[in-house]
């Protein structure tokens, strides 16, 4: 999980195009671009008092950007990537959406230290599957336990996350929870639907293996 900083965060991505020419004059048309989004950015920053981050791509594949040096939190959007990235998968015929993922999981969890998916989450859970991760029909516990409203969060995990906010939580340190790790899930795989972050921690690792990685950090996120 990146670092949260402790100011609010916004990104704004645009899609542009600079007309076609010569090289100083597109270098001349994206440093007036920059300058620009430069003085949007300040100003709507402190507008709304939050950090603003605005990126403009163009047509010829040059990139402007302009804001400060704030830290990101993603989030959940990084689910998109995953699942889009697991549906290739599907596609290349690599993998099925009703491929039990616990044998492909397993050697990855071990190696961390963790043991099998059954001794995390019970017998049950080697009958998961990979439509069941993405679909949130697992019935594995949720690590984020966010009571969001009424602001702020004060629920176990994020009280941890917001008072190291320069920390790291990779795939052990959230499957290692004890209300994540409780050797039973809450609910028979694909008898009902509830949301859960864990279910994209294990989407994560399935990748990393369907990539022949030896380790969850060895996997090529740009590939």
């Amino acid at each position: 999980m990146p670092a949260l900083s402790a100011s609010r965060t916004c990104l704004v991505v645009l899609g542009a195009s600079l007309a076609a020419g010569s090289a100083a004059g597109t270098a001349s048309a994206a440093a007036a671009l920059q300058k620009r989004l430069q003085e949007i950015a300040v100003e709507k920053q402190e507008l709304y008092n939050c950090s603003i981050g605005i990126a403009v791509e163009t047509g010829a594949g040059l990139v402007v950007s302009a804001g400060n040096d704030g830290s990101f939190a993603w989030g959940s959007v990084t689910k998109l990537a995953t699942g889009a990235a697991l549906m290739q998968q599907v596609a290349a015929r690599r993998i099925s959406l009703d491929t039990p993922v616990a044998p492909l999981i397993d050697p990855l969890l071990v190696r961390e230290g963790l043991g099998r998916m059954h001794v995390l989450f019970g017998p049950r859970a080697d009958s998961i599957t990979l439509e069941h991760l993405l679909a949130m029909k697992s019935g594995i516990p949720d690590y984020d336990t966010a009571t969001p409203y009424p602001p702020p969060p004060t629920d176990a995990f994020r009280k941890d996350v917001y008072a190291q906010p320069a920390a790291e939580w990779p795939p052990a340190r959230l499957l290692n929870l004890s209300y994540v790790r409780k050797g039973k899930l809450e609910f028979e795989p694909g008898a009902h639907w509830a949301y859960s972050s864990t279910n994209f921690v294990l989407a994560g690792l399935l990748l990393a293996r369907l990539s022949n990685a030896t380790r969850w950090d060895a996997y090529g996120q740009a590939a």
